[in-house]
């Protein structure tokens, strides 16, 4: 249960989301719910009425600004914070990172079988590298993500171009042989 205090914050938080977007009378052209209920989700006289996700979710949409999402992540004990823009050199890098990680796991496995043998501690030693891995992977997904996200929404210098649409579309197109290698063909 959260003190008055904080739910307070939550409709506070309502409220700027739906003064951002341009008040009530905007915020209801966006979302299922009308101005009066809008209204009400803001109102501190009305703690039996808040918005659901849905309502919130259409209004950060439109507004771009996470004033709900802050309170609730600060009520959860987390602290939000926006992505840094991203590149697909920085992807590109990420990719480099997990797998030079990813190839420590198997030989952390074959290291500790060299005597035949596999102990709790190499063990141990082969889970922390695949962990380490994983990390490198999830930040990969999130940084792919966040490109197709940005690329999704906007095709800005800063957002990598689109095959086929951009200012690098006239550009030369890197070669398809992967560098002297044969894609092999799946069975």
């Amino acid at each position: 249960m959260h003190t008055d205090e904080e739910l307070r914050g939550l409709k506070t938080a309502f409220g700027n989301l739906v003064s951002f977007v341009g008040g009530g009378t905007a915020a209801e052209t966006v979302t299922r719910v009308g101005k009066s209920q809008l209204s009400d989700y803001s109102n501190h006289n009305r703690m039996d009425s808040f918005p659901p996700i849905d309502v919130v979710a259409d209004l950060i949409a439109v507004a771009a600004q996470p004033f709900v999402l802050r309170e609730l992540a600060l009520l959860a004990g987390y602290q939000l914070t926006a992505f840094e823009p991203v590149d697909s050199t920085q992807l590109a890098a990420a990719i480099a990172e997990g797998t030079r990680e990813a190839a420590d796991v198997p030989a952390a496995y074959l290291d500790a079988l060299a005597d035949g043998r596999l102990s709790r501690t190499e063990a141990h030693e082969v889970q922390r590298q695949a962990i380490e891995a994983a990390d490198k992977m999830m930040s990969i997904a999130g940084i792919a993500g966040q490109i197709a996200r940005t690329t999704a929404s906007t095709n800005s210098p800063t957002a990598p171009a689109v095959e086929g649409e951009g200012t690098s579309a006239s550009g030369p197109k890197p070669s398809k042989d992967r560098g002297g290698r044969k894609p092999r063909k799946r069975t």
